[in-house]
């Protein structure tokens, strides 16, 4: 899970390779949203019993 632009040269080069990538984040990652296939926005709530 990340919302960080710095995945976006990853992500291409996987999606080159003909799979689908999608990104799933309680942020909003402009740059990485504009890369992968469908990016999935999640309540931070959901994810706060993980880092306890």
């Amino acid at each position: 899970m990340s919302a960080d632009g710095d995945y976006t040269h990853a992500v291409t080069a996987v999606k080159k390779h003909g799979k689908k990538v999608f990104a799933v984040s309680a942020g909003y990652g402009y740059q990485l949203g504009c890369t992968v296939d469908a990016f999935i926005h999640i309540d931070a709530r959901w994810m706060s019993g993980c880092y306890q």
